[in-house]
């Protein structure tokens, strides 16, 4: 169970009709418990938990996932290529221009 830390400073600002909508709906997907948790969560991402800088290590997974992502899409269609019996699937897209 996590240790709840006293809070006793608190932040406002304002946010247009759509806005609100957006995030009250962001705040529904994510299943934080409140507004109030969600906007906690995001800053402390912003800024990095033990005041340092932000943790980078999820945003470098998700690059390397889109490569990966990426490669097996281009496998994929020359495995698909090749079923289908297209003769130039296993060769190499490019081409000597000399």
């Amino acid at each position: 169970m996590a240790v709840l830390k006293r809070r006793t400073r608190s932040v406002n600002f304002r946010l247009s009709e759509e806005e609100y909508e957006l995030l009250h709906r962001v705040c529904a997907a994510s299943g934080a418990r409140s507004l109030s948790d969600l906007a906690r969560s995001a800053v402390s991402q912003l800024i990095g938990q033990n005041g340092g800088p932000p943790d980078r290590s999820l945003e470098g997974a998700v690059r390397r996932l889109d490569l990966q992502v990426a490669e097996l899409s281009r496998q994929l269609q020359r495995l698909a290529q090749l079923v289908e019996g297209d003769p130039h699937a296993g060769r190499s897209q490019k081409r000597d221009t000399a």
